[in-house]
């Protein structure tokens, strides 16, 4: 997912996907994240709205073109984009070890 896929509007975000294992013709798809409910003025650390955590993230990552997600080395190099295996990956081991 890159920077210039992202589209913020009133309701939240939308993400375009150019290509998926679906979508091998490279028909791009719209995946749209709504805002939740969220009171104004919640401390950052209690933020459950996955649109408002990401906003803050993103913020702080100060990641403003290319990839959103970065693979970083130990040395703190930018190794260019996650591969969406690494991140399929992640995902699984997280609610793995979360009973789910």
């Amino acid at each position: 997912m890159r920077c210039e896929d992202l589209d913020w509007n009133r309701s939240g975000l939308t993400v375009q996907l150019p290509k998926s294992e679906t979508d091998q013709e490279g028909q791009r798809r719209e995946v749209e994240f709504l805002f939740g409910a969220q009171p104004e003025g919640t401390a950052l650390s209690e933020l459950t709205c996955p649109v408002r955590s990401f906003v803050q993230w993103h913020k702080q990552a100060n990641i403003t073109e290319g990839f959103v997600f970065l693979r970083i080395s130990h040395a703190q190099t930018d190794l260019g984009g996650l591969e969406p295996r690494s991140t399929a990956n992640f995902i699984k081991k997280r609610l793995a070890a979360r009973g789910q």
